[in-house]
């Protein structure tokens, strides 16, 4: 792993730890395509990028407004969930046959 590589890595995992958890997640709820933005976090936050990509489709999140970013309610601003999303797409291996979530 490059030098660039662990700090994007770093950056990535320091994003999600500011996730609060939210019991009833704003973000899923204002997500207008029905993905589950909290649960991809949460994934992340546990270093499980291949379930955190399961939980986003990255074709219906293309050309979105990102109502779920709007919606956070994180201290510092909102999580960038999009970012998160395309990195946990591009970091994910192919799940095993016969698995899904």
């Amino acid at each position: 792993m490059t030098d660039k590589q662990k700090w994007i890595e770093v950056t990535v995992m320091h994003e999600a730890a500011r996730c609060l958890l939210c019991h009833d997640a704003p973000c899923t709820a204002a997500c207008p395509s029905g993905r589950i933005p909290d649960k991809m976090v949460r994934s992340i936050r546990f270093e499980n990028t291949g379930a955190a990509a399961r939980f986003m489709d990255m074709d219906s999140c293309s050309g979105c407004s990102a109502p779920c970013e709007d919606s956070c309610i994180a201290i510092s601003g909102p999580l960038k969930l999009r970012e998160l999303a395309n990195w946990s797409a591009a970091k994910a291996e192919p799940a095993p046959k016969g698995v899904s979530l």
